[in-house]
């Protein structure tokens, strides 16, 4: 079967989905990956088809950090162009296939695409809070949260999608428009299967669930392509004790800049060493670094991690998941993301690690506390460890595959 996976956001929203394409070309599919530009390495040296639908993110994410914030109406520009693009390309990729599976950003382009040749949609889901609407309101803490995801996702619906996606609809395909709630109350009432790359031992599946929504386990890539670590860092880690590995991912701006500094006054206090990873804001860069902190821009997580003896991070479930799987005491400062906020109490709960309201609301010392007990309390390393394990043991993409195929057979589409 000709599959294609229509994928946006950041790597670590990226890399499962690839993860999931390289299981279902190894049962003997076809997969091409529809996604940004900036993956193009990921994706193809993995055996995937790539298809460039969206321009790098980072590009202006980098314009930003230099002109400062946008005008409103020029955000708004800006998104609808590139929504536009986004659907044109995505339609141009599709060509020749006989299902789509899609990211939580790309459904709207999967679910026209899926109407118009008559053929399934699967959604491939890497955070808990992707497609709340398709949860029951308790299921991830109080209602109130659950309303305000429907309510923001409804206000870009109606304010910024709605009107050129039923452009799209009409003059490209011939149909009708989309549904006024937009394609989410389609999506749950045509119940179209989701596989979320999620482990069991990190969010149990709640029983209320429908049974078309699946826990299926984490998909991890383990291939690291071309990829091999520099000659510095090599020696950096030979030159004294496991150090404490630092990644804010996709996170840019004032706030992330001000938390790297915290994380290195911190470091220094209690005489800790660091790696510092950078993301989208190239952060990394902008530091200035002592000696007992080195600093890299792109790293395979699941490389370093393992090599650490505590991790700092954001939130991301990409990141807190790999450290995770490698066994490692977690300290999370979200940021303004609710998976962020979800990660960080459950960090707690499982008793691996700690966490923190929000970068404005941690203190050095708090900080240098929480690192010394993580690399230095028996008990927290050892669940650490032993959750590390349980994840390891798991096959979500083996999972996922497998009920694919369970559907594809079993249903006629």
């Amino acid at each position: 079967m000709h599959i294609l996976i229509i994928g946006l956001g950041t790597h670590g929203d990226l890399q499962p989905l690839v993860a999931f394409g390289v299981g279902l070309q190894e049962a003997g599919h076809v997969v091409r990956v529809a996604t940004q530009v900036t993956y193009h390495d990921l994706v193809v040296s993995n055996g995937l088809g790539f298809e460039p639908v969206a321009i790098d993110l980072r590009e202006h994410l980098r314009a930003q950090k230099k002109s400062g914030d946008l005008p409103m109406r020029m955000q708004y520009r800006l998104a609808r162009q590139y929504m536009e693009q986004f659907l044109q390309k995505t339609w141009e990729a599709s060509h020749g296939i006989e299902a789509v599976i899609c990211s939580q950003a790309a459904r709207i382009a999967g679910y026209c695409i899926a109407e118009k040749l008559g053929i399934p949609i699967f959604l491939a889901l890497v955070s808990p809070f992707q497609m709340a609407s398709l949860y029951h309101p308790n299921t991830f803490g109080q209602p109130r949260r659950w309303l305000k995801h429907i309510l923001r996702e409804q206000m870009l619906w109606q304010l910024l999608w709605r009107a050129p996606v039923n452009q799209w609809r009409q003059q490209t395909f011939g149909l009708s428009p989309a549904p006024f709630r937009g394609v989410e109350h389609k999506l749950r009432q045509g119940k179209v299967p989701a596989f979320y790359a999620l482990s069991s031992t990190l969010l149990p599946r709640p029983s209320h669930w429908a049974p078309q929504l699946h826990i299926t386990g984490e998909w991890f890539l383990d291939s690291l392509y071309d990829w091999s670590p520099p000659a510095e860092l090599l020696d950096f880690l030979d030159k004294g004790p496991p150090p404490i590995g630092i990644s804010f991912g996709s996170m840019a701006g004032e706030d992330t800049r001000a938390t790297i500094d915290l994380v290195l006054t911190a470091l220094s206090m209690i005489n800790q060493r660091g790696v510092l990873t950078g993301g989208w804001g190239n952060l990394d860069q902008e530091a200035s670094l002592p000696e007992t902190v080195y600093s890299i821009g792109f790293i395979p997580h699941n490389w370093l991690f393992p090599r650490m003896a505590a991790l700092i991070n954001h939130g991301g479930g990409g990141t807190v998941v790999t450290g995770l799987k490698a066994g490692r005491p977690t300290i999370i400062i979200p940021f303004a993301f609710s998976d962020h906020s979800f990660w960080a109490k459950r960090v707690v709960e499982l008793g691996v690690g700690f966490s923190f309201e929000s970068p404005r609301k941690v203190t050095v010392d708090q900080l240098a506390q929480s690192i010394h007990t993580a690399v230095t309390d028996a008990e927290i390393k050892r669940r650490a460890s032993d959750l590390g394990k349980q994840i390891r043991a798991e096959d979500g993409v083996r999972t996922a595959v497998a009920l694919f195929e369970q559907y594809i057979s079993s249903h006629p589409w």
